[in-house]
């Protein structure tokens, strides 16, 4: 049977700022009434990417087949993959509690970003999502990814006058540097025994791996 979409990759500029659009606004065509809206959030996402010097290249778009050879190219999924030091990435597809539409194509996107991860060398891949986005959570595990933890974010204002503070004696700190990498590999293949903190992804990578992300 054939498949309902075709995948590529955008190798142009303007295919891959049809693809962001689809990531903030939903598949092309199911934001007509509010493209200003979704053209300033497309806006500020890139010049986000711009700042941190993200790839927006890095994406998979699923465009809809149809039976007209002369009918134009409908995306009506995708996904954007970050790669990140330490031969780790980021996925993003388009919000399925927002645009429950995408589904099926952005699995598909999702399913050869991650074919295009591990040809990078990718070893771990991750996407966040909100608790209660229970549609997202199928799409991101028809795609192969299992959930490994609930995060919890905590923060509070900083006190008008910092809290006196003084080290404990016998010790000190020390910055990185090539003479104390041993230390830090020693103390953060520690700080992985008996954690509490996202236990899961313990011997997931190696340390070096992961004192490149620290870094």
């Amino acid at each position: 049977m054939a498949t309902p979409f075709t995948l590529i990759r955008p190798a142009d500029r303007e295919l891959a700022h049809r693809g962001i659009r689809v990531l903030v606004g939903g598949p092309e065509g199911a934001n007509r009434g509010r493209s200003a809206d979704v053209e300033a959030r497309v806006d500020g996402f890139l010049a986000y990417a711009r700042t941190v010097g993200l790839d927006i290249h890095r994406q998979v778009l699923a465009l809809e087949n149809t039976d007209e050879a002369t009918a134009p190219s409908r995306i009506a999924g995708m996904c954007l993959w970050v790669l990140s030091p330490g031969y780790t990435a980021m996925l993003f597809g388009p919000g399925q509690s927002d645009f429950p539409e995408t589904a099926p194509a952005t699995t598909a996107a999702l399913i050869a970003a991650l074919d295009d991860a591990r040809t990078a060398g990718v070893v771990l891949v991750q996407a966040m999502l909100e608790p209660s986005d229970a549609a997202g959570k199928t799409v991101f595990s028809q795609a192969g990814l299992t959930q490994l933890a609930t995060l919890t974010y905590m923060e509070r204002k900083p006190p008008l006058h910092p809290p006196a503070f003084a080290l404990p004696a016998g010790i000190t700190l020390e910055p990185y540097s090539a003479a104390t990498h041993a230390h830090f590999h020693q103390a953060i293949t520690e700080s992985y025994r008996e954690t509490l903190d996202c236990p899961a992804l313990s011997g997931m990578r190696d340390v070096e791996d992961v004192l490149e992300g620290h870094k």
